[in-house]
């Protein structure tokens, strides 16, 4: 069994897109997901406990979170565990924030 983390300002609506994505990987038997907001600090996503990250790159809306961009938050855990595989994921198409997180990224 892998352990996900999901990290999305949406994380708590019922019916959103992220508790979609969440049911469908536990569905399968091989995935345990836990759904959470954006980190308050740094060091509280790093010491998590998961095999693959799931983030929403469209983190810059939400108020207090780590980093401005949710592509920043995946580089910072991309250099603490090279070998954590990271997804990034929206659900808003936004041609603007997808050349702004490939300008970002590393």
């Amino acid at each position: 069994m892998y352990e996900v983390l999901f990290v999305d300002d949406e994380s708590d609506v019922v019916g959103g897109a992220p508790k979609i994505i969440a049911d469908y990987l536990e569905q399968t038997g091989n995935f345990t997901v836990s759904l959470n907001p954006p980190p308050k600090s740094f060091e509280e996503l790093k010491n998590s406990k998961f095999d693959c990250l799931l983030i929403d790159i469209a983190l810059s809306k939400t108020a207090g979170a780590v980093t401005t961009h949710g592509t920043t938050l995946a580089s910072e855990i991309k250099r603490e565990r090279p070998n954590v595989p990271i997804v990034a994921v929206t659900t808003q198409l936004v041609i603007g924030d997808i050349k702004l997180s490939l300008r970002k990224s590393p």
